[in-house]
């Protein structure tokens, strides 16, 4: 389920396009679209899944120490420094939907 997440890396297999402007990107290639289905069952059963051209984004070492930024810096705000930490630092509550939607910005119209 994170096939979009590490697509674009040198480890997704894909091939490497130099764009008109000198850029790179690579094909992304979903489990369920045709090109897949086609290379790997040789028939084609539905048409579920995508192929796109995506950005390059290199090592995907790179990608996951990005990853891994975000999660301290969430784990920063409850002054935790590590996921056991968390755990015991924070209350989870539930949310209703109207009480999400009530949070989100909104314009009230006269």
């Amino acid at each position: 389920m994170a096939g979009s997440l590490f697509a674009g890396t040198d480890e997704a297999p894909g091939i490497l396009i130099q764009d008109e402007g000198g850029g790179f990107s690579k094909v992304f290639r979903g489990m369920a679209s045709a090109e897949s289905q086609g290379d790997w069952r040789g028939t084609v059963g539905s048409l579920e899944g995508i192929s796109a051209t995506v950005p390059y984004k290199g090592p995907v070492s790179d990608v996951v120490e990005d990853l891994v930024k975000g999660v301290r810096s969430g784990l920063s705000y409850s002054g935790a420094r590590d996921i056991e930490e968390f755990y015991g630092k924070v209350q989870m509550v539930k949310q209703t939907s109207s009480s999400y939607h009530e949070g989100t910005p909104h314009v009230v119209s006269f």
